[in-house]
């Protein structure tokens, strides 16, 4: 009401007001002016008419107009409403803020115009109508109390009165997505160059072999970014090489390469030695073996040097695990100690984890801060141990299991951990030790060896007396691939995705005859490795991608089976490579006439 008072006080601009006044008279009629005053100076008359009536009346009709327009009227602000489309509400004030009519609410009028009637003032009349929240205010007139007075309010020039903002809303539902964009456009690919001699690779660069006459060397980039891609094509008779560089290999196996001339290669640096374990980084660089009766050795070459750690101890050690960078070692020599370097091998601890044990074998996760190991208690009331560590080694906890274990593995991240056990019978941890669930090898004779792919899911083992058996799905189900034939498999590693698999398969009646065997679908068929044997091997490691290897024997020299570093192709040949890490190059397509080496 003091709102309305205030308006009328200040003089609000009268947009468009019509007041029509008739006068009756008698014998004929006379024109008559119709007066409009009032308010403030800022207050703009209106064309008023008149229309007859009667004597005088006490109500006042009073027109809103949704629909015209009037150009001459007054406006007050910017705002302009549409056609009435939503119900009104309508009051009338007189000039002392005393409501003489409504509030009432009307439905949209279909013609756009509404009709009330409203009480006669002797002052100036406010009509109030709200649509949709928004108030139309107008200010019409009495001409004089004695005659019916017609108001039209033109509302489509009424201003719009904003009242104070109220709260802020809460937030609504995110909305659906929306469409997806249109394809960008194809990229630039690759630069090609046409080459004639020895030339060496740029990041992401094809190259076109130009010469009859001799083949074109091309030497990958010596400092590559993961992603780097390099092609090469024939272009003539003498065809080309890919070469990579010091600490670069080539991997392809997964392509249609053909691998010639790979073969185990005897590393004689390493000496005769019996040989107890040996463990490689994931690049397959960094490797160390553990001598029974006497050093650790290491290896930062791929096997083609080896150097003896004094500071390890002489000792008969019988198992060894690493990171995955070669850092950190660890290593059991069958008593009730864990035996740790967190550098390469030149310094080591010794972790006391119980002076009653025997610890038979040992697994770490990628970090080196899980370890996990086996141990038994000999004699009277012995009993079964997984001993595990979370801090590289420094503390222990020892977890009883019911059957006597022999090899354990473990996931890249520790907490997944298999062992296995003389009756049929593989151990199997999602929890880091804590718990452990028996999972039977149904035709498993004595299950031996063991390793795992870097998740934990695909698990390998291998039957002291029978065939290989895989696991997908973390030990829950397995299967017997008789592919593998019947053999001691006294060995296994696998790579991290477990698709490729390597074990020393020694014979069952000849101990000292072994070969070596892989699989590159994990585990479905199995290849006798060529030049692989007999040999008295003891021990197997594979790096993450399996494409380096090594192994070591009983009485005999280390061997490694180095990764490819050449390619070569015809003048018909393609070779395309991409660079993923800590120097490995994969051959991502070729033609089938491409030879590795």
């Amino acid at each position: 009401m003091m709102m309305l008072r205030n308006v009328c006080e200040r003089s609000v601009i009268v947009v468009c007001v019509l007041l029509l006044s008739l006068l009756s008279g008698c014998g004929g009629s006379s024109g008559g002016g119709a007066s409009a005053s009032g308010g403030t100076s800022t207050q703009t008359s209106a064309a008023a008419s008149t229309a007859s009536s009667a004597s005088q009346s006490s109500t006042t009709t009073v027109t809103l107009d949704f629909a015209s327009t009037n150009s001459g009227a007054s406006v007050r602000g910017a705002s302009v409403l549409p056609a009435a489309t939503q119900a009104l509400s309508v009051s009338a004030y007189d000039t002392s803020g005393d409501v003489v009519f409504g509030p009432a609410v009307y439905a949209p009028p279909a013609n756009n115009v509404l009709t009330i009637t409203v009480p006669r003032t002797t002052t100036l009349l406010t009509v109030l109508a709200q649509q949709g929240g928004n108030n139309i205010e107008a200010l019409a007139m009495q001409v004089d109390a004695a005659s019916t007075q017609q108001v039209t309010i033109v509302v489509s020039q009424m201003t719009v009165v904003t009242g104070p903002a109220g709260p802020t809303g809460a937030t609504g539902a995110t909305g659906a997505s929306g469409a997806t964009g249109a394809t960008g456009a194809t990229g630039a690919g690759l630069t090609w160059q046409v080459v004639n001699g020895p030339t060496t690779a740029q990041s992401n660069v094809g190259y076109i072999a130009n010469n009859d006459t001799a083949r074109v060397p091309v030497t990958l980039p010596p400092a590559p970014a993961v992603g780097d891609i390099v092609q090469v094509a024939g272009a003539a008779a003498g065809g080309w090489e890919i070469d990579a560089n010091t600490a670069q290999d080539i991997d392809a196996q997964d392509s249609p390469v053909q691998v010639i001339g790979r073969q185990w290669k005897q590393q004689t640096n390493s000496g005769t030695q019996y040989w107890a374990d040996i463990a490689s980084s994931s690049d397959g660089r960094m490797l160390a073996a553990a001598v029974n009766g006497g050093y650790i050795y290491t290896s930062s070459d791929g096997g083609v040097t080896w150097v003896p750690q004094p500071n390890s101890g002489q000792r008969n050690w019988r198992s060894l695990a690493g990171s995955a960078n070669g850092s950190v070692l660890a290593a059991v020599a069958g008593d009730g100690n864990v035996y740790v370097s967190t550098n390469s091998g030149a310094n080591w601890t010794i972790n006391t984890v119980n002076a009653q044990y025997t610890l038979t074998s040992i697994a770490s996760s990628s970090d080196g801060t899980e370890l996990a190991a086996t141990a038994t208690v000999m004699g009277p009331g012995g009993a079964s141990y997984v001993c595990t560590s979370t801090d590289s080694g420094t503390t222990w906890t020892s977890h009883q299991l019911p059957q006597t274990l022999s090899i354990i593995a473990s996931s890249a991240n520790g907490s997944m951990l298999a062992a296995t056990s003389a009756n049929s019978t593989v151990y199997c941890s999602t929890d880091s030790g804590a718990t452990w669930t028996p999972h039977v090898l149904t035709g498993c004779n004595a299950p031996y060896s063991i390793a795992s792919s870097a998740d934990g899911t695909k698990l390998v083992v291998g039957d002291g007396n029978g065939y290989i058996y895989t696991s997908a799905n973390a030990g829950l189900n397995w299967t017997q691939q008789t592919s593998s034939g019947a053999h001691d498999w006294i060995s296994v590693a696998s790579s991290a995705d477990g698709t490729k698999i390597v074990a020393v398969g020694d014979s069952t009646s000849n101990h000292g005859n072994a070969y070596l065997y892989a699989s590159t679908d994990s585990g479905l068929t199995w290849t006798q490795q060529p030049g692989s044997g007999p040999l008295a091997w003891q021990a197997i490691a594979s790096s993450a991608n399996g494409g380096s290897l090594a192994a070591c024997t009983w009485g005999s020299y280390i061997y490694t089976l180095p990764p490819l570093t050449v390619l070569q192709g015809s003048s018909s040949d393609f070779a395309s490579l991409v660079y993923l890490s800590s120097g490995h190059w994969l051959v991502t397509s070729s033609t089938s006439g491409v030879t590795g080496f």
